[in-house]
């Protein structure tokens, strides 16, 4: 049977892209896979919006195209995932035959409210790389003034992983891009961004020489295959803000830990472990530092010592020695989150992530 011609075969969807909508109106969503057939269904949740029009073509003869405009419907404040189904002659398959989207008016992009605020959306590099493509230059998303991320080293740069499938949530795939290495068997490369000094503002509330207030959050797989890193000092997941100020990292040997915190153990399961996901938010206040990781468990409290802006270059998505590690988004603000915005942030990655 042809690869186009479906039948009664289902049909199978490789990629979509975007994976999100935030606005009422007209979207266009791409679909790539095989076995769509001309006379193929496509179903839309009427939550979501309804169909304008669908284009199937054919750009290679083992690959399908279906292009498809939705007249979408106002999102709400609160992050709700809609699944597109494709049947062949009322063939369908689960999963394979479906496209999650996520449907807010909400992203992260609303947290970053100055010039020195900044979110990173690997999806946002979907219209501009192709799976396997480096990564760099990255810009951030926030719709404000962006920060493009660079790296003059190739040996250490980020790949672009598009659609991954980061976890199955009772049986509805999440999917969505990010930048690092593709899954596979665990091994010790490194990747960094290190070439760009990132812009931040001191004194922001009180007039101080240092920056007072700090939000860094993000989200972070473990995408080996099977088995563990083992127990040693490599750290897989690094952020330095500047050179010398490690802000949150994770070390096989000795687990979790943010500026100013002790070691807080590798928590349960263990990012050493292949396959484990978090998302971690950690924020710096006047003195006192708070790191949440609520998938193993962590919600620690201390004090540090303020420091001033950067001027030197920093460290993000650094993962030392260590791989492959998969990134999603990252967040990194000139201010303490919200525990509202906070609260809106981890709904937002719980429905894109599962995390």
């Amino acid at each position: 049977m042809s690869h186009h011609a479906g039948g009664h075969v289902p049909p199978f969807i490789t990629t979509v892209s975007p994976t999100n909508c935030t606005a009422a109106g007209n979207t266009t969503f791409t679909f790539e896979g095989t076995r769509f057939s001309p006379s193929m269904k496509v179903e839309i949740p009427e939550a979501l919006g309804t169909l304008v029009s669908k284009t199937i073509t054919y750009p290679t003869s083992t690959t399908s195209r279906c292009v498809l405009v939705v007249n979408i419907n106002e999102p709400g404040d609160t992050a709700v995932t809609h699944s597109i189904k494709f049947y062949n002659g009322g063939e369908f398959a689960a999963n394979d035959s479906e496209s999650n989207i996520v449907h807010t008016s909400w992203t992260p992009a609303a947290l970053c409210t100055g010039s020195t605020d900044y979110w990173w959306n690997p999806d946002s590099l979907s219209g501009s790389r192709s799976d396997g493509d480096y990564a760099m230059p990255y810009s951030s998303s926030d719709g404000g003034d962006t920060l493009v991320l660079t790296d003059g080293t190739q040996s250490t740069i980020h790949y672009y992983v598009d659609n991954h499938l980061w976890s199955t949530v009772s049986g509805s795939e999440k999917r969505a891009s990010g930048i690092g290495r593709p899954p596979g068997s665990l091994g010790s490369s490194t990747n960094y961004s290190g070439d760009t000094v990132i812009p931040m503002q001191n004194g922001v509330q009180s007039g101080s020489s240092n920056l007072e207030h700090i939000t860094v959050a993000f989200v972070a797989k473990n995408v080996g295959t099977s088995g563990s890193w083992g127990v040693n000092s490599p750290r897989p997941i690094n952020f330095f803000l500047g050179g010398s100020n490690n802000m949150v990292y994770f070390k096989s040997s000795d687990g979790w830990r943010a500026y100013g915190l002790p070691w807080l153990g590798r928590g349960n399961p263990s990012f050493n472990d292949a396959g484990t996901m978090v998302a971690v938010y950690a924020t710096f206040s006047n003195g006192t530092v708070r790191l949440r990781i609520p998938s193993v468990g962590i919600d620690s409290t201390s004090t540090y010592t303020p420091f001033p802006a950067p001027t030197d270059e920093s460290y993000i998505f650094y993962s030392y020695q260590r791989s492959p590690v998969l990134w999603g988004e990252f967040l990194l603000l000139n201010r303490t989150i919200s525990e509202s915005d906070l609260t809106e942030l981890s709904s937002y990655w719980h429905q894109k992530y599962g995390v």
